[in-house]
């Protein structure tokens, strides 16, 4: 390649990907060594990822506290927080950090273009440029307080992550399989060793690592190439060469390694088997190893995951998966509910049956699967946390900070060629090298205890360094105004069919060549609960079992004070290129009647959903609160009541089989019906009417049914407590408070985004300490919920939370006005992901809206004035009275809440113990 998008650097690679549509370009700044990638990929998004390989030497959690403190003002943006006044001002998309064991990854992404500039102006300048002042440090990572106490945002994060069984689990399995290296340490932090950390420590961790030399930056989407060179060229002008940071986390360890600790947030027992493989040389290499795990144990017909769930050795397999979060890279496999006295059989049992693979060879009809899911994988990378875009850079930051070459990470499409011409030979070769003969392996047994500490991973002590003054030039971050905002971003068109009466949507979109296919069933006037119950039965059935692209999904759909709330239950299937009929077909046989549920399946069935939600209890904290509040009919579906419904229910399984196997029927019966079912198809617009007939075989082979559903009413009242706490384990706690204001929703709407973004953020973050604070409603309006995680506080965070409204009727002018619009917008313009684009348009049908009401709706935001947002305010603050409370905390804490404040609050029981 020449240099010729811009003289300071010089071209490295350029890729085509037709398999994503997409061109990929590789360059190298000539002074500093940077590695610079664009994605072009026709994509209206544009998307920005900042990577930096960052070696600690201990677990006081540098990387991470360096992560937030990066955020908190740099040279040309010295403002107190611009990470937060981004979070006012932009209309952003995605907007995050993350810290992994070797590199740190600054993400940000929007579809306006003005927006993008700004976002990649101060991301660029926070990473490079940063101020690291040390009341920065105090707040976000740990200071000391009255009588020993410690605080800080960092630290509370961590404390509540390591409360989390399942999360303590995780970082062990990982860390067990390294002698040295920053695999090794905790990339986060340990409770017990954050306070080691000092300001100067993190200071000369960033001298070391945050330079150019060191640095990845990508961006993805319909970016200017030439100005954002240029942009970089002026940032990086300022640094001289300097040496980067080795490629690789560090050494692994040789030999087997047994581990046990207790945890006192355990309900089972659990035991983890790790293997650490050999450093991935190429991309087909890589894929390779993805493909073995997926093959042995990932997928749900594998033999390796059919053995165990037929020996009975553990209640459920929490996780069967290949992980690329560390280098090398690792098989990851969790049994949950297993006899401790039998682990050791247990890991015995997996060895043996890996041996047994090695002589009678993969078969190759999971190989097949395995290969299908792995594809589906890599076409649509997206995840909860990162749109697809920055998901794929992701990866070539995973690849970069390796040492390989970053665009090898964003294609696969001929290393998925030449899988499928010798898969199960290919999966052999590398079963006997990568697993029979690997002795880079580690077992560890958790067991539920009163307290305890994990054993073999020893705590570091402190390593202070000298200070860097940092230069500060006064700027204020830049921001959008309404004025610039008059159109929305486009939304992809949805198309309505009907087939044998059956809605059928149709959602034309770039797609990477995949179709989405969703079967929504409204649960409205069903047992809730029971219709999310029979999502999982109906996909672990043996035709469920073979569809690769089938997950489960359930969305309560609000709605205004006179439809009530809904439920839906969502199948939904992904399908490769020209596999889309054989796939729907799939579904079809899927949803025929099956015999009923042995009481065996049903109770694994059941093991599984209740570990899932458990394990989702700790760290999705605020949602489950925010369900609790605001959503009962999410609650119901995969809420407090859908965990204490599974509780029951596998009571009534081992009490009375039969009658727990007519529930699932009965619900059964009454929802997989062509009067309950919705159809949302989203593909790239090809072969329409192949499509269209072979979702009407569908619609046609299911009894036609009958709406049974109950009369539009208001949603009801929660049958439990308005005021309640539950016990988990933890220091941090989390809390909730539900209002029902009487406001305008688009008032409503906007008044919530300025408390998220501000007076709220302040109070509870910014000087209480809690790691995140979230405020929800929706366009419908009624029931509202402000949230804290990870709080070190309780009655202070409730007292904030009462009063937010009387703070907002006081504090909105001019610019906290503009600023909260702004945000606002940003949430209703965001982008759809080709996978959410039809459970969207399915809640929106449900729920009666269409886009001339989004346009009014919108048109209602972009209009309003302050004196609107302060009689917001103030419909906040009277609801205050009545408002709803709802806690998970540790027992301590709420006895010490309630001594101070008797009858605040009921303490209730989370089926099964504490979380």
């Amino acid at each position: 390649m020449t240099r010729t998008l811009h003289p300071g650097f010089a071209g490295i690679e350029r890729r085509d990907l037709p398999e994503i549509g997409a061109r990929a370009l590789h360059l190298r700044h000539i002074r500093t060594g940077a590695d610079v990638v664009f994605l072009q990929d026709g994509d209206s998004m544009r998307s920005l990822a900042i990577a930096l390989r960052t070696h600690p030497g201990d677990s006081s959690g540098v990387a991470h506290v360096l992560e937030h403190c990066v955020l908190s003002g740099s040279r040309t943006y010295p403002v107190a927080q611009p990470f937060t006044e981004l979070l006012k001002t932009s209309l952003h998309s995605h907007l995050n950090a993350a810290t992994f064991p070797d590199f740190t990854i600054y993400t940000a992404a929007s579809f306006h273009p003005g927006d993008f500039r700004n976002l990649s102006d101060v991301y660029l300048d926070a990473v490079f440029f940063p101020l690291l002042r040390e009341d920065d440090f105090d707040r976000e990572g740990w200071h000391g307080g009255p009588g020993g106490a410690k605080g800080g945002i960092v630290l509370n994060e961590m404390r509540g992550f390591h409360a989390s069984p399942d999360a303590q689990l995780e970082e062990l399995s990982r860390r067990s399989l390294f002698r040295a290296g920053p695999g090794r340490h905790s990339e986060g932090g340990e409770a017990d060793a954050i306070p080691g950390l000092t300001v100067d420590g993190m200071r000369a961790f960033h001298r070391r690592f945050y330079h150019p030399s060191n640095a990845l930056v990508a961006f993805a989407g319909a970016v200017d190439m030439t100005a954002e060179l240029a942009r970089l060229d002026r940032v990086f002008s300022d640094f001289a060469p300097a040496g980067a940071a080795a490629a690789g986390t560090g050494e692994t360890i040789a030999a087997p390694r047994f581990l046990t600790f207790e945890h006192p947030g355990a309900r089972h027992a659990q035991l983890a088997l790790n293997r650490a493989f050999a450093p991935p040389e190429t991309r087909f290499h890589e894929l390779g190893l993805e493909l073995l795990c997926e093959s042995v144990i990932g997928h749900p017909g594998a033999p390796l995951r059919r053995a165990l769930a037929e020996a009975g050795i553990c209640r459920s397999i929490r996780e069967a998966r290949y992980r690329d979060d560390t280098c090398p890279p690792r098989l990851a496999i969790r049994l949950d509910g297993i006899a401790p006295d039998r682990a050791e059989a247990a890991g015995d049992m997996v060895e043996a049956a890996f041996a047994s693979l090695a002589r009678k060879g993969i078969p190759s009809h999971a190989a097949a699967a395995a290969l299908d899911a792995m594809e589906l994988r890599l076409r649509d990378p997206a995840t909860r946390k990162r749109p697809e875009p920055l998901a794929r850079l992701l990866g070539a930051a995973k690849a970069w900070r390796a040492g390989r070459p970053p665009l090898a990470a964003l294609g696969f499409a001929p290393e998925i060629t030449a899988l499928r011409a010798r898969t199960v030979p290919i999966l052999m070769d590398l079963l006997g090298a990568e697993i029979i003969a690997n002795p880079r392996r580690s077992v560890i047994l958790m067991r539920p205890a009163p307290a305890g500490v994990a054993r073999d991973v020893p705590l570091p002590a402190p390593h202070p360094q000298a200070e860097r003054d940092a230069p500060a030039t006064p700027g204020p971050v830049p921001r959008l105004c309404r004025a610039a905002l008059d159109h929305p971003a486009p939304h992809p068109s949805v198309h309505v069919e009907h087939v044998h009466g059956v809605p059928v949507l149709l959602c034309p979109r770039r797609t990477n060549g995949l179709v989405h296919i969703d079967l929504a069933f409204d649960a409205g006037g069903a047992g809730l609960s029971l219709a999310s119950l029979l999502g999982p039965v109906l996909a672990h059935g043996p035709a469920g079992r073979r569809i690769a692209g089938l997950s489960v999904a359930r969305q309560s759909v609000p709605g205004s004070a006179a439809r009530g709330a809904r439920g839906l239950l969502l199948l939904r299937a992904r399908a490769l290129p020209g596999q889309a009929a054989a796939v729907i077909r799939a579904m079809s046989g899927m949803l025929a009647p099956p015999e009923p549920p042995r009481p065996d399946r049903l109770t694994r069935i059941i093991a599984a959903e209740t570990a899932r939600i458990r394990a989702a209890l700790l760290p999705r904290a605020h949602e489950f609160l925010d369900l609790r509040l605001r959503d009962p009919a999410g609650d119901h579906m995969s809420g407090i009541e859908y965990l204490r419904f599974l509780h029951d229910l596998d009571a009534l399984n081992t009490a009375d089989p039969q009658a727990a196997a007519a529930e699932i029927g009965e619900v059964r019966d009454t929802l997989i019906t062509r009067a309950r079912l919705g159809v949302a198809v989203t593909w790239e617009g090809t072969d329409r009417d192949a499509l269209l007939a072979t979702v009407a075989e569908l619609a046609a082979a299911l009894p036609a049914g009958r709406d049974s559903r109950t009369p539009a009413r208001p949603a009801p009242v929660p049958p439990w407590p308005a005021r309640e706490g539950f016990a988990v384990t933890g220091s941090a706690s989390h809390i909730g408070m539900g209002l029902v204001p009487a406001a305008p929703p688009a008032a409503l709407f906007v008044a919530l985004r300025a408390l998220e973004t501000g007076w709220l953020r302040r109070e509870l973050r910014d000087r209480g300490g809690a790691y995140g604070v979230i405020c929800r409603g929706d366009r419908e309006g009624g029931r509202c919920a402000l949230l804290s995680y990870r709080d070190p506080n309780l009655l202070g965070t409730l007292d904030a939370m009462a009063g937010a409204g009387d703070a907002l009727a006081r504090g909105i002018g001019g610019q906290v006005m503009e600023d909260a619009v702004i945000s606002a917008l940003g949430l209703l313009d965001r982008p759809l992901a080709a996978r959410e684009q039809g459970p969207a348009a399915l809640a929106d049908r449900l729920a009666g809206r269409d886009e001339a009401q989004r346009g009014r709706f919108r048109a209602a935001v972009l209009g309003l004035t302050a004196r609107e947002i302060r009689a917001a305010g103030e419909a906040l603050s009277a609801a205050a009275g009545d408002a709803r409370i709802a806690i998970l905390a540790d027992a301590a804490t709420l006895e010490s809440a309630l001594s101070e404040r008797p009858g605040l609050f009921e303490v209730g029981r989370l089926p099964g113990g504490a979380g």
